[in-house]
């Protein structure tokens, strides 16, 4: 049986168009990189009721699959702040 994981921000009155446009140039391209956006179903935001609320479904198989999934996604990201640390520290 698959699971689904509805992730759900409210965000700041009048953020969407700077959060849908720092997605778009850096976030699913990283997923995408990292081939992490293959369980991704969508991004969606609402034009009615809450549309300060940005949600994103992920499928996965099990729930050992999502913690992988997961565990890899945060990896990925320590991997990619490594250098910009080490600049920073040195």
């Amino acid at each position: 049986m698959a699971i689904y994981e509805i992730r759900t921000y409210t965000l700041y009155v009048g953020k969407m168009a700077e959060a849908t446009e720092l997605y778009q140039k850096h976030g699913f391209p990283a997923l995408e990189a990292g081939g992490h956006d293959k369980k991704l179903v969508g991004y969606f935001q609402g034009d009615t009721g809450m549309i300060n609320q940005l949600t994103h479904i992920w499928k996965f198989h099990d729930d050992a699959d999502r913690r992988g999934h997961w565990a890899a996604v945060f990896l990925s990201l320590i991997h990619i702040s490594e250098p910009t640390r080490q600049a920073e520290i040195s």
